[in-house]
């Protein structure tokens, strides 16, 4: 996903305002001006080629969450609680499908509350969120259950505390601009 920002900075002015869905198209056709213009060869090309490029980046990306968030959330229930076991009749499989469907019909839901960039947004501050949470959480579950020689070393502890500082950070900077309006 960090080509197509690096694109947007590299071929759109700075201080562009793009609404909704315009921002590939306004990307696609500052890369196509910067070889002639999209009615030249080569820019109709590099105009098809970077809408297709981004298209290929988000459906990757978004296939891989519609089968991580479900897959994850079956693993806990599934190791975790008999009852959901007794559920599904020892099927694992209704248990991952029920999820899947739950997860599409709230996406049709979220996309239309809002703007995907908002959705974007959300879901990369509570990524940091949980981030500076769960490296906390990983660091104290090794220190505590795992026996000392199966501990990871001291420098992959300070990591962990490094990743708790900076998605910390991040996070209290979008919840003190977002809802204090405070900025640094």
């Amino acid at each position: 996903m960090g080509l197509p920002a690096l694109l947007t900075v590299q071929f759109i002015p700075p201080g562009t305002t793009i609404g909704g869905m315009a921002v590939a198209v306004r990307q696609a056709e500052g890369i196509a001006s910067a070889v002639g213009g999209i009615t030249t060869g080569a820019g109709t090309l590099l105009w098809y080629l970077t809408l297709l490029t981004g298209f290929w980046i988000l459906f990757s990306t978004q296939l891989g969450i519609m089968d991580f968030i479900p897959r994850s959330l079956t693993d806990l229930l599934w190791t975790s609680n008999p009852g959901v076991r007794r559920w599904a009749n020892g099927d694992v499989r209704k248990v991952y499908y029920t999820i899947l469907v739950l997860f599409v019909l709230w996406g049709c839901v979220a996309i239309n509350l809002a703007q995907p960039l908002i959705l974007i947004l959300i879901g990369a501050f509570a990524a940091g969120a949980i981030m500076t949470v769960a490296s906390v959480h990983v660091w104290y579950v090794n220190r505590k259950f795992l026996p000392k020689e199966l501990q990871p070393p001291v420098w992959r502890q300070v990591a962990l505390f490094v990743m708790c500082g900076f998605f910390g950070f991040f996070t209290l900077a979008t919840i003190l601009s977002r809802v204090f309006g405070i900025s640094f």
